[in-house]
Formats: structure tokens, sequence, C-alpha cells
């Protein structure tokens, strides 16, 4: 498995995912949201090229 990082803001991001589910639907489906996302973002840190471009959702270089 390849190693992946989230900046801060995005890390924000995901936490603020996970409290909104745990309140509106409990901590066993906001937990199971949890490993969902994670487990994309190690199949796409595996396959970066899995998928196909959106150049239309952004304008920095470095996400390219």
């Amino acid at each position: 498995m390849r190693a992946y990082f989230l900046t801060p803001r995005a890390r924000d991001g995901l936490l603020g995912i996970v409290e909104f589910v745990e309140e509106r639907f409990g901590a066993p489906v906001a937990d199971r949201i949890l490993g969902e996302i994670e487990a994309a973002f190690e199949l796409l840190a595996s396959h970066p090229d899995l998928g196909h471009r959106r150049e239309d959702l952004t304008a920095d270089e470095r996400l390219r």
C-alpha cells in the first residue's frame, strides 16, 4: 500500500463529515462511512491512474 497524506484542511473536512454523519445517523454508520472513505483513499494511493482526470475541478497544477 502506498502512503497518502491529507492536508489539515482536508482532514478537518473529513472529520466534519464524520461528525455530521454521527450526529444524524449514529456512531456505527459514521464508522462505516469513515472506513469506506479511507478505503477509497488507499485504493487511489495504490492506483493513482484509476478513474479519469477532472481538470475542470481544479486550476492548481500541483493537484494534476
